[in-house]
């Protein structure tokens, strides 16, 4: 599409992807294309102010006790354990967007060629008395390499949304393949946890880190696979960053009058100015 305010800026491509952002279009009174692209600069600079990312919500601040207490993910010995962090997200009417998620690792032996982070919804069963992850959300994209003793950031895909006043699950695991080698039998990573109940400050109105984890163990198929989730009351180190979506009210981004080449003339409305 080219810069907004290139004189040969083409104003079809800019009418298309306007119309899948749903804003509608009524008839205006003829002006100039310089007019109309010095308005539309104005809204997309807004709406790029709007997608900066923030640090949603953290705990990667509060007091750890190194490899005093730290939870282990991946195989050790014949079982293969994965964990499940947890946050709510805040009311924001037009949701969230996430970005990437941070999480503090002690160590890792073999593990981390494994390691996959993703996000999860959750479900509250009725026959048990918890919540825990129901179903993958958005996978993560791992760093290039994993650093021990320190912040690793994992990424997620482009338009990765969540839910406002939802709670979902941070879920970290090393899956190794069967027949398990030697080396196999220990691979995994170690996760710097915390007892802290507090959140770092910073954080989107309404977020928040329940005080709790959970953990699930494979045997192997031949025990049933994965086992049921099971809570623990304390919870790996991290951060969820990402963007508060805008819900455009703002009368005073006005109407934008536009004049196609095909001598259509048309006027954008932003929000709820029309």
């Amino acid at each position: 599409m080219g810069s907004i305010l290139d004189e040969n800026f083409d104003p079809k491509t800019a009418f298309a992807a306007l119309r899948r952002w749903g804003l509608p279009i009524l008839p205006a009174p003829p002006r100039t294309l310089r007019t109309w692209t010095a308005a539309l600069a104005t809204a997309f600079a807004v709406t790029a102010q709007a997608q900066t990312a923030i640090t949603l919500v953290s705990n990667i601040e509060q007091p750890t006790w190194g490899s005093a207490l730290t939870r282990i993910v991946g195989q050790t010995g014949l079982t293969n354990v994965r964990l499940a962090a947890y946050f709510v997200t805040g009311d924001n009417p037009g949701g969230y967007t996430l970005s990437a998620v941070d999480l503090r690792i002690y160590d890792w032996i073999r593990g981390a060629d494994t390691l996959q982070v993703s996000v999860w919804t959750t479900t509250h069963e009725s026959s048990v008395a918890y919540i825990e992850p129901d179903s993958i959300l958005h996978t993560l994209t791992n760093p290039g390499s994993i650093t021990p003793e320190a912040i690793n950031t994992f990424s997620a895909s482009a338009g990765a949304t969540l839910e406002a006043n939802t709670e979902y699950a941070i879920v970290l695991a090393a899956p190794r393949e069967l027949p398990l080698s030697d080396d196999d039998r220990f691979a995994f990573v170690d996760f710097e946890v915390t007892r802290s109940t507090h959140e770092d400050p910073g954080g989107a109105s309404g977020w928040y880190i329940p005080d709790r984890w959970s953990s699930s163990k494979n045997l192997g198929p031949w025990y049933g696979g994965w086992d049921e989730w099971f809570p623990g009351i304390s919870t790996p180190v991290f951060a969820v960053k990402g963007t508060v979506n805008a819900v455009n009210t703002d009368p005073s981004v006005g109407s934008v009058a536009v004049s196609s080449d095909a001598g259509t003339d048309g006027t954008y409305a932003i929000g709820d100015v029309i």
